[in-house]
């Protein structure tokens, strides 16, 4: 996967110019949170992913992470998912926000 993504960042880089882009956020704690948000309000299309299980189910059902960031709830437009490849396939900007 590694490489993989590498390529697809240097394959996607001309779409960076977008007025509205496709942007992948890997990771689902505090900083991929406010990210997710702060990208938001610029009306991109943006997708989180988790792959650990309990994150998802909490930020698909309740639109939380009471573990990472308390009593933030995460906006309706962005997108949550446990699919990898449906966060980054035809993203024009992947953020790993993972520790």
């Amino acid at each position: 996967l590694r490489n993989d993504l590498i390529c697809l960042l240097f394959y996607k880089k001309e779409k960076l110019m977008e007025e509205y882009m496709k942007i992948g956020i890997i990771g689902a704690g505090a900083y991929a949170l406010a990210l997710a948000e702060m990208f938001n309000k610029r009306k991109n299309n943006i997708y989180i992913w988790t792959k650990v299980e309990k994150e998802y189910k909490e930020l698909k059902e309740n639109r939380t992470n009471q573990k990472a960031l308390p009593n933030f709830i995460l906006d309706e437009n962005i997108k949550v998912t446990n699919n990898i490849k449906e966060c980054i396939i035809d993203s024009s900007v992947i953020v790993i926000a993972v520790i």
